[in-house]
């Protein structure tokens, strides 16, 4: 499915699992980037433009509250061991092809708005509910 997105590689940086980043461009932009050993996925509705976090896109995509897709955000203690891949518990390969379809569509932006101020809302110590 990622195919049909016309999704290749368009460059990458750096080395190893200290620090990289790898963009792949089709009709958006995947990139994924490894620091210190933990992955990350950001995506973009299109080359060049601002790439989102990939748990924010999970969220919005939902339509659920963010808390509700993700209601351990902001609850790891400073000594807890970091996830290998973020989100933690999400595939990307499971998960990337639908966000690829639908990243580019109608309504998107405010979907990740909403979703931003709520994750936002949730890591805030004096929003965050005990």
């Amino acid at each position: 499915m990622v195919d049909r997105q016309r999704i290749h590689p368009e460059f990458h940086r750096g080395e190893g699992t200290f620090g990289a980043e790898f963009v792949n461009v089709g009709d958006a932009e995947v990139r994924i980037t490894v620091d210190r050993s933990q992955w990350l996925l950001d995506v973009a509705p299109r080359p060049g433009a601002k790439a989102w976090q990939y748990d924010v896109l999970i969220a919005a995509r939902t339509g659920q509250p963010y808390e509700e897709v993700f209601p351990e955000t902001g609850s790891r203690s400073v000594g807890d061991p970091l996830p290998d891949k973020l989100p933690e518990g999400v595939s990307w390969r499971e998960t990337l092809p639908d966000i690829l379809q639908w990243v580019g569509s109608e309504g998107v932006q405010a979907a990740v708005d909403r979703a931003l101020h709520e994750r936002h809302r949730m890591m805030s110590p004096r929003t965050r509910k005990r």
